[in-house]
């Protein structure tokens, strides 16, 4: 028989929820047997608690158990999490307990298992310790460097542990809190169904509506601003404070691959990196003028000569003609050689230079930040007078963009999607607005497209010699046109003798 929650809570003899009653969705997530889970939802869909429960279920099923529970910032831990978690535990289930007012904690259950309490600016301060389980509280808020080294952190001490799987499914590593656009944990737990292991948990809308105050999310969304009201009381996963795209939907934006006509225009943009990712853009022009995204490049470490070889060997293995590269500007910024004596040679490099030397010839862009950042929104804002293509799924229907993505462009996408404008300490007028500087390879790439402004595509292609049957239709409707100008033409005559 497959084990559920009351199985869960059976040998006890304790009410392991602390007097509440499990949602369906948390229900859901606490039976599920994935090896690593994360529960995403709105304000009131009770994150912070299938988070304590989690815990506790695997404190007393599994006598010695050790986990940790954390947050990213330490006030958040101490006033929000662990003080919840101390609420709902009952307390006949702790054995000691240390709260100290400015340290980290912990709880120690009658099982003898322990629940760790820590912040997790540094996880790697925690590198000595061997974890049965892991939970963190507000995912959204830890990079996904956190997620991996804790992850590292489970396996030793849970090998160990005599885990009774006729009881309860063991997830040793967990995570909850709002949605956070398309990061780490939407594409790991959400969105990527290739990792295995890895689940997600999205409650609806109101689920959890009947244990709240009356009217608590029509109070919770007067006067908020459209994408605070999508993602803290709707729960939806792509609603972000100060993105630079808003209108960015995948709905609209993201189509599946199709093979691009060769006589369509191809180009690409090019950002350089060392440290930081190169990144490549390659996008088509049909013959309506809409843009198609069709592959990306990312990759941090080889020379300029590796990347190009790279870049050419993925345009020769599809047989791409590219018409224009338009690249970063500051690629093109000189430097002097010097000498063994200090003194100023007769040389001169250049980033785009060096490129330009291992077979990829490159042209500036245009890098006016906020120009070439409307000029993307404009491509990418649903037109109401322009209609979606024939290779779109609303082929035909009117309120199109003009830029389109191939779902296979998930890196684009998501760094499109989630990148946001530099949040500022004071709300003042006057301040400069800059996106953030991170994860911006490939949307530098698609500025760097954006502002080329290139003419639709031309079909060259010869077209095929007419049958008889269509030469005798075309015949046709010659004539017809030829009659029907001469009646008109004489029609006029009339008109200027009788007047």
């Amino acid at each position: 028989m497959t084990p559920t929650l009351a199985h869960a809570l059976e040998p006890i003899g304790v009410d392991l929820l602390g007097g509440l009653r499990a949602l369906p969705t948390q229900t859901k997530f606490l039976q599920s047997n994935a090896q690593f889970k994360d529960y995403q939802g709105p304000f009131g869909s009770g994150k912070t608690e299938v988070l304590v429960w989690q815990a506790i279920i695997l404190c007393t099923q599994i006598p010695n158990n050790r986990g940790l529970i954390g947050r990213f910032s330490y006030p958040e831990l101490r006033d929000t999490t662990r003080k919840r978690f101390m609420e709902i535990c009952p307390e006949a289930l702790v054995k000691n307990a240390r709260i100290p007012e400015t340290g980290d904690g912990y709880v120690e259950f009658i099982t003898n298992s322990v629940v760790l309490f820590r912040n997790l600016d540094n996880a790697e301060k925690y590198g000595s310790l061997s974890l049965g389980f892991f939970g963190i509280d507000e995912g959204s808020e830890c990079p996904e460097s956190v997620w991996n080294y804790l992850e590292g952190r489970v396996g030793r001490h849970w090998n160990d542990l005599r885990i009774p799987k006729d009881r309860h499914p063991y997830s040793p590593g967990y995570t909850v809190g709002n949605p956070g656009g398309r990061d780490w944990r939407w594409k790991r737990f959400h969105s990527d169904k290739r990792l295995e292991g890895y689940l997600g948990f999205t409650p609806m809308p109101r689920e959890n509506e009947a244990n709240l105050p009356p009217n608590y999310y029509e109070r919770l969304s007067r006067g908020k601003p459209a994408w605070w009201v999508a993602r803290y009381v709707l729960g939806k996963m792509g609603a972000m404070q100060g993105l630079v795209w808003p209108v960015w939907d995948d709905t609209l934006h993201i189509v599946r691959p199709f093979p691009i006509p060769r006589h369509w225009r191809r180009l690409t943009g090019h950002d350089h990196g060392k440290n930081n990712p190169t990144a490549c853009l390659w996008t088509a022009v049909d013959l309506d003028g809409n843009l198609i995204s069709f592959r990306e490049y990312e990759s941090s470490g080889p020379t300029i000569k590796e990347h190009v070889k790279h870049i050419l060997a993925m345009e020769r293995r599809h047989g791409d003609q590219i018409e224009r590269r338009l690249a970063d500007p500051s690629m093109f910024t000189r430097m002097v050689s010097v000498d063994r004596g200090g003194q100023a040679g007769d040389k001169w490099w250049s980033v785009a230079l060096e490129y330009e030397q291992n077979g990829l010839d490159l042209e500036p862009g245009d890098n006016a930040m906020l120009a070439s950042l409307e000029r993307v929104n404009a491509l990418l804002w649903p037109d109401p007078g322009h209609r979606f293509p024939v290779w779109h799924p609303r082929a035909g229907q009117l309120g199109s963009p003009h830029w389109f993505f191939f779902d296979s462009l998930e890196r684009t996408a998501e760094c499109m999607s989630k990148w946001r404008f530099k949040e500022h300490a004071t709300e003042a007028l006057g301040l400069r607005e800059e996106p953030v500087d991170v994860d911006d390879h490939l949307p530098d790439c698609a500025r760097y497209i954006s502002t080329a402004f290139v003419e639709p595509s031309v079909d060259h292609r010869p077209k095929p010699e007419p049958t008889h049957r269509e030469w005798q239709v075309e015949r046709k409707k010659r004539i017809g046109r030829e009659i029907r100008r001469s009646n008109k033409d004489e029609s006029d005559v009339e008109y200027e003798e009788i007047y």
